[in-house]
């Protein structure tokens, strides 16, 4: 039951982390782009401070010393020191030392490269980073053209240290754990938002080299200069080489992830331990019902076992039926019993009835081999009685059974009407009634028989029994028979019978009530 749960929370957990990674993800594609389009901004704005300078009437008069002036008012918005070289790359200008000194000529092959892009392609250019020949401490700079008379006679730059850019970037605000770079176009670092000074100068990792001629895109991971595996977004700056690079650290990337992880362990260890716990005391509670059944179940036909107080639905299902087995057994038991006293009852009866049909016997017929021929069949019609009781469990015996079983083939016969239901009692008489008539008929046979079942709209029925044998021999020694069925069908079957003797035979008329 648990495991589809863990998987499920794991699939949902997965899910929720990753998208987590997503938006981390597009949070440093897009503050790679802001934090580009503020760098391209300062630029700009450097650019036109200096276009416009570069217009001063100071340097068609020649007069350094105003225009050294006019670049400090300049320098007041913006940048750290303003210079501007010819062609031979000696610095005219230079506001970083105090007029009049002495200045060098600048041979960094960064410088000359801007220098060199100004006066061939006339056009602003943005330097790498490199060492400044008179501060001797790393800068970056705006280089635009001076052009007087369609030719350009200088090369005027605003160099900005790379401090002040590392702080134009915490002004934008860095996330913690977050890492903004500036990458020049030799892709070394101009500004870092961390540890800035252990790192500025420094080559970029070599995984950022692989994608240094894409202008924007993603490191999925790259080691940086600290050491730790970090993802990468970078966008390349619209008005020179350099390069944004917000790198976030793929423990930072995954923490979300690696906090799912921890959280879906802790999950899975207190819910396996708190289902165990469960689970075990459901199972004392369902062995304790299962003891009670056990308990119930050994009562069974042995005195009155209460029935527990289970609360377990399956287990309450078991003692319902136990308790309709234990009854059903109890009712067997009972009738049983009274089977057994019934069975008794019978014996004793039909032991009565063999002593008296012998008896009767002997009074009306002299002829010894006759009485035990006719005694003889007497008890075996009685056998038959209750042989049909016993294959009915002394249960439902109908009318057609009881005349199919004793007439057979022996004589035509005919039921008709409904198959009333007979009392055992009744089974037995109309047996001994039956099997006396056919005693009673001609060896020659001919005897017949029709009984009839006449429904009534309330009450019992009316079965009528008319018996019709086609010679008449009125023999002294049936009489006993007559008297006997005529005692049946009164004691027995609250019935009567009526004899006749019609032209061409003999005949008997019996009804009684039956169910």
């Amino acid at each position: 039951m648990l495991v589809p749960q863990v998987i499920l929370a794991g699939a949902i957990g997965y899910w929720y982390a990753r998208d987590e990674e997503r938006r981390l993800e597009q949070s440093a594609v897009s503050m790679a782009g802001a934090f580009r389009a503020r760098l391209d901004q300062e630029l700009e704005a450097m650019t036109a401070a200096l276009e416009s300078l570069a217009t001063s009437p100071h340097v068609d008069s020649g007069n350094f010393g105003a225009f050294y002036l006019q670049a400090k008012d300049v320098l007041r918005t913006r940048g750290e020191a303003i210079a501007m070289r010819d062609r031979t790359h000696q610095q005219v200008v230079n506001t970083y030392v105090e007029w009049g000194r002495p200045l060098p000529v600048s041979k960094h092959p960064v410088l000359i490269a801007a220098d060199k892009a100004v006066f061939e392609k006339v056009t602003p250019v943005v330097s790498d980073i490199y060492v400044g020949a008179v501060a001797k401490s790393p800068f970056v700079l705006v280089n635009v053209p001076v052009t007087r008379g369609g030719e350009v006679r200088y090369a005027l730059n605003m160099a900005l240290s790379p401090r002040s850019i590392r702080d134009l970037l915490l002004r934008e605000g860095v996330p913690a754990d977050w890492i903004v770079s500036i990458v020049d176009g030799n892709g070394m670092v101009i500004a870092r938002s961390r540890d800035h000074d252990a790192y500025v100068g420094a080559n970029a990792p070599a995984g950022y080299m692989v994608v240094a001629n894409a202008s924007s895109g993603i490191m999925p991971s790259v080691v940086a200069l600290d050491g730790r595996p970090v993802f990468a977004a970078f966008d390349g700056s619209r008005q020179s080489a350099w390069r944004v690079v917000v790198a976030v650290p793929e423990e930072l990337l995954h923490r979300a992830s690696r906090q799912l992880g921890y959280l879906l362990i802790g999950f899975t260890v207190l819910a396996a331990a708190t289902s165990a716990l469960l689970a075990y005391g459901y199972s004392r509670w369902l062995a304790r019902d299962l003891h009670l059944l056990e308990a119930q179940a050994s009562g069974i036909g042995g005195g009155t076992p209460q029935r527990p107080g289970t609360v377990v639905r399956e287990a309450a299902e078991v003692s319902r039926a136990l308790d309709a087995a234990r009854a059903n057994i109890a009712e067997k038991a009972s009738r049983q019993e009274l089977l057994l006293a019934e069975l008794n009852h019978r014996v004793r009866n039909t032991l009565a009835v063999v002593q008296s049909l012998i008896a009767g016997a002997r009074r009306r017929d002299p002829d010894p081999e006759r009485v035990l021929s006719d005694t003889a069949e007497r008890i075996m019609s009685l056998a038959a009685a209750h042989s049909l009781l016993s294959a009915n469990q002394w249960g439902d015996t109908t009318v057609s059974e009881v005349v199919e079983a004793v007439l057979g083939r022996d004589v035509d016969h005919s039921v008709e009407g409904p198959d009333s239901v007979l009392a055992p009692e009744a089974v037995v008489a109309l047996t001994q009634v039956l099997s006396e008539l056919k005693l009673g008929a001609l060896p020659d046979g001919g005897a017949a028989a029709r009984v009839v079942v006449d429904a009534v709209e309330s009450g019992p029925g009316i079965l009528r029994l008319a018996w019709r044998q086609p010679q008449s021999r009125a023999r002294r020694d049936r009489d006993f028979g007559l008297e006997l069925v005529s005692e049946l069908v009164g004691r027995q079957l609250s019935g009567s019978v009526t004899y006749f003797h019609p032209s061409n035979g003999w005949a008997a008329e019996i009804s009684f009530s039956v169910p």
